[in-house]
């Protein structure tokens, strides 16, 4: 899940089908707005199997 300025997304990954030479998977572009609390939530629930999360990477777009 992510909070951001426009609300929240929940999205679902199952990288044991992504094929990417990449080590991150981009999952989308969200706007925050400063002061606001924003964040990424990892879950286990639904799922078949292990729930690894090794960092998420904050990209500026610019405005």
């Amino acid at each position: 899940m992510i909070r951001h300025a426009g609300g929240t997304a929940k999205l679902k990954v199952d990288q044991r089908k992504e094929t990417t030479p990449f080590n991150f998977v981009p999952v989308g572009e969200f706007a925050f707005k400063a002061g606001v609390a924003g964040f990424v939530e990892r879950s286990n629930g639904e799922t078949d199997g292990r729930v690894v999360i090794d960092g998420v990477r904050w990209v500026w777009l610019g405005e």
